[in-house]
């Protein structure tokens, strides 16, 4: 399918430089879309169309080029990526994304989900208590930005809350000293300082509902925090 859109996207006349990256681009970015637009409410494989100009955007096609809806959509339906859904609320349907993810293969029931829900929530009570418990346990070199200033006080508390709270979320065990790496915390810093707490929270919370999700295959807390903003953008 990636190959197909490739030559669809390298026989439009829209003057491309790099035809490979932007139809690599579009699929990547598509599957990551149905990924966070797939609850119980809707098929697996259905872009809701509130989400779909959201998508384009976020496609960033290179060369300065401005994408347009129509012709994203229509590069992905000659592709055979996308067909028209009949279903409530119309849009659009992948159907591979379907045949991948709908009752197995990484999908969780909505039993699980509300049971993974649960479970995170139950920790993220603690998280507090946590953070400052390990906090405790640091030296104070670790306490330091990507700029190498100090990471102070209710701003320590926060960063070892969000670094946690990403544990927590993707399931993993509780985090060793060792492993509050100057990466992590300098990554966790910068999070806490360019996002509100709100945004924080959804990010998690969405994780923590995707668990078994094909597109957090592997993630680790380390990769989420240094991804953060993705996360971010695609959930407003």
């Amino acid at each position: 399918m990636v190959r197909r859109l490739r030559r669809v996207v390298a026989e439009a006349k829209q003057g491309l430089a790099s035809p490979v990256t932007v139809a690599t681009r579009l699929w990547v970015m598509l599957w990551l879309e149905l990924g966070l637009q797939q609850d119980s409410a809707k098929p697996a494989g259905v872009l809701d169309p509130d989400a779909e100009r959201g998508y384009v955007e976020e496609c960033n096609l290179p060369e300065g080029e401005k994408a347009q809806w129509e012709t994203v959509v229509g590069w992905l339906v000659e592709a055979g990526i996308l067909i028209a859904y009949d279903g409530e609320g119309g849009g659009w349907f992948c159907p591979k994304y379907a045949e991948l993810n709908a009752g197995g293969g990484g999908t969780r029931s909505q039993a699980q989900r509300g049971g993974d829900l649960r479970a995170f929530t139950m920790k993220q009570q603690r998280v507090g208590q946590d953070a400052m418990q390990l906090g405790l346990r640091l030296s104070a070199e670790k306490f330091k930005d990507a700029e190498g200033r100090d990471i102070e006080g209710d701003e320590a508390h926060r960063v070892m809350m969000l670094v946690i709270g990403c544990d927590n979320a993707l399931f993993r065990e509780s985090r060793p000293a060792h492993g509050f790496t100057a990466t992590i915390m300098a990554n966790g810093a910068r999070v806490t300082r360019q996002y509100t707490e709100a945004q924080i929270q959804e990010v998690l919370r969405t994780v923590a509902l995707r668990r078994g999700h094909p597109m957090l295959a592997g993630l680790s807390t380390e990769r989420l925090l240094a991804d953060f903003g993705d996360m971010v953008r695609r959930l407003q």
